[in-house]
């Protein structure tokens, strides 16, 4: 009877946690950048110092952003994050991954801020 209580009480129980969303559903903050420019904008987050190359702004989660495009960096804890953007030609990769902007964005929980870029 002891085994019949405790596997009733785990049905009714796991099923309860799935629903709440695990116990990890948390909201994070999302950043979203709108290239408006006529070339490609590559941006990066959350980095003290530039990548050292292409190969390295990717590995760190840097993305490209054609022209009139636009991308969303989710899963940010709130506080306040820094970007760092470079513009090329359209289709051009960047020769410096040194950022042509800079700035930072302040995330909450479950907001989307957006971000226009378009140097000028």
């Amino acid at each position: 009877m002891h085994k019949v209580l405790i596997a009733l009480m785990l049905t009714v129980a796991i099923p309860s946690l799935a629903i709440a969303g695990g116990g990890n559903s948390k909201a994070t903050g999302k950043i979203r950048f709108l290239n408006r420019t006529d070339g490609d904008a590559y941006v990066i987050l959350d980095q003290t110092t530039p990548p050292s190359s292409l190969a390295d702004f990717n590995r760190k989660g840097g993305k490209r952003i054609p022209a009139g495009g636009n991308v969303v960096f989710t899963g940010l804890k709130d506080g306040r994050h820094t970007y760092g953007v470079v513009y090329t030609e359209a289709n051009v990769a960047p020769s410096s991954t040194t950022p042509d902007e800079t700035g930072s964005v302040v995330t909450k929980s479950g907001e989307v801020k957006n971000v226009v870029l378009n140097p000028e």
